[in-house]
């Protein structure tokens, strides 16, 4: 099955969710020697839309190379929802090997419960201080490599969340405007430490597809989209059952990131000129 036809080539790209129910009725071996035919592109959204413990064991035969281009075309609580499957040393590697961006976000989520908002979030967005003007805005929007939202999202010196902004909006305003002008503000927020399922029902979803999700101290983290609420609900975003024991030292671990991010914090903001505008702008 290592030859893939136009034909078969189109429904994979255009239906990756109805591909990978098929390719779920299909051996392991078939579906690993399909992944390792088709481009990256391709083969990452099929992939993803996999029930994750069958994902993983499809990555766990592959080579080492591909499974990281696999993994950098995915949102990263898409990765995370496969790896979580691995053994903790290749899980280990992978992150290892990973862009140091990408890796970081990898180890916030798998920090968090896997019950949780946080756990399930995609912190790969384009995040700018209030301070920044639109054409500053635009040009990271033109730099970018990754496939992001067609809206940033602003922040303060912090890092806590002020609102967000359509890059519609963004075109047409002054280039000199400063984005904390064209701003609109953010006016409902998730917390990364509530219970996944207590928010399903949350009004907000009836209008809005991606909701802005903080930490301790309002700090911005990234969004949770209802699609991967909704897949991870339904059972194919699914995560291994965790024992009492594994639930308790999951909501330690959860308490051990907000500790070390308050502490970040609070070191950065103690670092002579304030080092956060000069990482705002790395990012």
């Amino acid at each position: 099955m290592t030859e893939v036809d136009g034909l078969t080539f189109s429904y994979l790209e255009e239906h990756p969710d109805e591909a990978a129910r098929v390719l779920e009725s299909l051996e392991i071996e078939d579906n690993t020697a399909l992944l390792a035919s088709l481009p990256t592109r391709i083969g990452a959204p099929v992939l993803a839309r996999l029930l994750p413990s069958r994902a993983a064991l499809i990555i766990d035969s592959l080579q080492e190379k591909l499974v990281l281009a696999l993994l950098g075309r995915m949102r990263p609580s898409e990765g995370v929802s496969i790896i979580r499957y691995l053994d903790s040393a290749k899980r280990s590697n992978y992150i290892a090997r990973l862009p140091a961006g990408r890796a970081f976000a990898y180890h916030l989520l798998l920090g968090y419960p896997e019950e949780t908002v946080g756990a399930w979030v995609d912190p790969d967005l384009l995040i700018m201080s209030s301070g920044s003007s639109a054409e500053e805005a635009l040009n990271r929007f033109k730099r970018s490599s990754r496939h992001l939202e067609p809206h940033l999202y602003v922040v303060s010196t912090d890092r806590r969340l002020l609102g967000s902004l359509p890059l519609q909006n963004l075109l047409a305003a002054p280039s000199d405007t400063k984005l904390e002008q064209l701003l609109i503000p953010a006016s409902f927020t998730l917390p990364a430490s509530a219970l996944l399922r207590s928010v399903a029902d949350d009004n907000n979803w009836r209008h809005l597809n991606s909701i802005p999700v903080v930490e301790k101290g309002d700090r911005f983290i990234g969004v949770l989209h209802h699609s991967t609420m909704l897949a991870r609900l339904t059972g194919h975003a699914a995560g291994p059952v965790q024992a009492e024991g594994e639930s308790i030292m999951s909501t330690m671990t959860l308490m051990y990131w907000q500790l070390l991010s308050s502490l970040i914090s609070l070191i950065v903001g103690l670092l002579p000129g304030n080092l956060q505008g000069r990482d705002e702008e790395n990012h």
